[in-house]
């Protein structure tokens, strides 16, 4: 999994985009980042935020719980546990 910058017309002048270990775009990752684009978010946050969520969707990946699933917390949310070592 990796963070790709891409260029893009219109209001999207640069942009970043997660892609997956076969060569997919994630694409919740890209539908998020696509409105932060749109909302003319600094070109640094939005590779930031790129790099946070490609970090999270590996831990997701190391944890194997998936998107999701895993614990229980307030709101119905449900967020991920890694299981013991």
């Amino acid at each position: 999994m990796y963070v790709r910058r891409a260029v893009g017309t219109g209001m999207r002048h640069e942009t970043y985009t997660v892609v997956d270990g076969k060569g997919r775009v994630v694409e919740m990752v890209d539908d998020y980042l696509a409105l932060c684009t749109d909302r003319e978010h600094s070109p640094n946050t939005l590779r930031a935020r790129a790099f946070d969520l490609k970090a999270w969707l590996v831990f997701l990946e190391v944890c194997a719980t998936g998107t999701t699933t895993g614990g229980r917390r307030s709101g119905g949310h449900r967020w991920p546990r890694c299981p013991p070592s």
